[in-house]
């Protein structure tokens, strides 16, 4: 039972960073248009500062959560969507794979060809 509630404290911490992003986000709905930027930048960056808040959490999850990150160039795109889409895909996985008995590792790859970068 203790397991239990521990995880699920856990998998509330996440969601959390994940909520605050969508309150942000929700902001800046103008005139029910969401307002998107598009700017360039770093996207390991992200990746790396999204994985580091989930790892966090591995302990009271029973995960392993390992980054392969190929260097990507920059993006022109919204950050904070990009941010919103890996935080809420990393909880989704770390959801299904919580109810594993024995966890799991989990490990985000990142890649980069001439015209694109891949998560």
């Amino acid at each position: 039972m203790l397991r239990l509630l521990t995880r699920f404290l856990a998998q509330l911490l996440l969601a959390g960073g994940f909520i605050a992003l969508v309150v942000d986000g929700t902001r800046s709905i103008a005139g029910g248009r969401l307002a998107v930027t598009s700017v360039a930048f770093a996207p390991d960056a992200i990746v790396r500062e999204c994985v580091d808040s989930a790892r966090r959490l591995e302990p009271q999850l029973g995960l392993t959560l390992d980054l392969a990150a190929t260097p990507a160039p920059a993006l022109v795109a919204d950050p904070l969507r990009y941010k919103q889409v890996l935080l809420n895909l990393l909880l989704n996985a770390e959801q299904a794979m919580s109810q594993a008995r024995d966890g799991g590792r989990l490990t985000v790859r990142t890649a980069a060809t001439d015209r694109k970068s891949v998560v």
